[in-house]
């Protein structure tokens, strides 16, 4: 502690009495009881984190994050799909005939392979998902958002080539089970007629090859946007939620009583004709993930809720949507088996480009999406093509070796009275 003196002129010698003590600067108060001690951490490694749990190995983590990041991404997406509807409309009111009305804006969000310009906006509004979702994650802080793709932070190309073949053996096995089917049951029913149709009278070729390039153009990004978002953010948002398993409930039973509300605004018959649908759809879809879970451990709501999230997103009736919904929660399952997207985006990507193609070419005698075309015998064909490719891809995983977990460096409070900083509680 250091004094000044009151009389500079003879510092060396100052007087006793005339020496008085200055308030050190240095002094500072001491702290009120009440106040908490300064965050002291050090750096530990987490436990093994599969695939789902991968957003508790962020560094600044906290529990409501992932919420707030999917909501701020659905913020992004919308701003972002408005924007790039703008400028479609735009293009089809210059190329178009006719000027562009209310109906016709509408069309352009019916993927039709005879109306090229649908499916750049059908397609490429859905791809916006993809900087969407990651910017949500970083506007939150939990970075680094490509943790959405796989355990090493990246996609794994390797398993993205290792997944094709078993992706393409999977939709032959579905049309060749279906296409088989079909002819036993119509040999059965007595029926001979043929289950193939013209393609309509005002076929479009020049539309058609037009369309074929923009289904290799995007439906790659439109198959990788919806797995980033429903087996990638919503998946990991749920895997988060270790220890607020209310939180998990509540949002499981919320979705289905929230898609029936809205089916209850357009009136009665819309509640009885969609509701069915929705109770039937999550039953059978939540069904499947308990057994799941029984014989493999898989997680059960986040592999179960986003796969009926999926499954209401599509226009199909029970059938189709059935068919989506079982194809959501295999995808589901891989991307927990094998700790990240590639299986289930190979997957999507190839069943929706045989898709796709079969639309071009008026396979079935339509050429855009409708509501109608599933049966009990393509979900039975669905099903069996599905569960092999997940076998065959499960397989080949786990002989090669496939990192599945992840071990992160979190910080853990080493203060007792921080502990509460501690995201998620004690380790489940």
């Amino acid at each position: 502690m250091s004094f000044s003196s009151d009389h500079p002129e003879d510092p060396a010698n100052p007087e006793p009495s005339a020496v008085v003590p200055e308030r050190p600067a240095e002094l500072v108060a001491p702290a009120p009881v009440w106040a908490k001690a300064a965050a002291e951490v050090q750096w530990v490694e987490s436990q093994p984190l599969e695939y789902h749990q991968l957003l508790r190995g962020a560094p600044r983590f906290r529990w409501w994050k992932p919420v707030l990041g999917l909501l701020v991404g659905t913020v992004y997406y919308f701003t972002f799909s408005v924007i790039f509807s703008m400028i479609v409309a735009a293009a089809a009111g210059v190329f178009s005939d006719a000027s562009m009305t209310a109906d016709g804006f509408t069309a352009l969000f019916l993927p039709d392979t005879q109306n090229p310009l649908s499916l750049v906006m059908a397609l490429g509004s859905i791809a916006l998902m993809i900087p969407a979702a990651l910017l949500g994650m970083l506007s939150v802080g939990l970075s680094p958002a490509s943790r959405l793709w796989s355990v090493a932070l990246r996609i794994r190309w390797r398993w993205i080539g290792r997944t094709i073949m078993p992706a393409f053996v999977a939709l032959f096995v579905i049309n060749g089970v279906g296409i088989f089917l079909d002819i036993i049951f119509a040999s059965a029913l007595g029926s001979g007629e043929s289950a193939s149709t013209p393609p309509p009278a005002d076929f479009n070729m020049t539309a058609a090859l037009w369309s074929v390039l923009l289904i290799l153009l995007l439906v790659p990004l439109q198959s990788s946007a919806e797995e980033l978002v429903f087996r990638g953010a919503f998946m990991q948002a749920i895997g988060a939620w270790r220890n607020h398993i209310w939180f998990t409930v509540l949002l499981a039973a919320g979705v289905p009583v929230g898609a029936l509300v809205l089916y209850l605004l357009s009136g009665f018959d819309g509640l009885v004709e969609q509701g069915g649908r929705v109770l039937i759809v999550g039953a059978v879809l939540f069904a499947a993930a308990a057994l799941m879970r029984k014989f493999t451990g898989s997680p059960f709501i986040a592999v179960a809720l986003p796969s009926l999230v999926f499954a209401l997103a599509h226009i199909y009736e029970i059938w189709g949507m059935l068919s989506v919904g079982s194809m959501a929660l295999i995808a589901a399952w891989l991307v927990w088996r094998t700790g990240g997207l590639e299986a289930a985006i190979t997957l999507h990507v190839v069943n929706n480009l045989v898709g796709f193609m079969f639309m071009v070419f008026a396979v079935g005698g339509d050429t855009g999406q409708t509501a109608e075309g599933g049966s009990p015998i393509g979900l039975l064909a669905a099903v069996a093509g599905q569960v092999l490719f997940a076998w065959w891809v499960d397989r080949d995983f786990q002989r090669n070796d496939g990192r599945r977990t992840r071990i992160d460096m979190v910080p853990k409070p080493i203060n007792s009275a921080l502990s509460a900083l501690q995201e998620g509680g004690s380790p489940a």
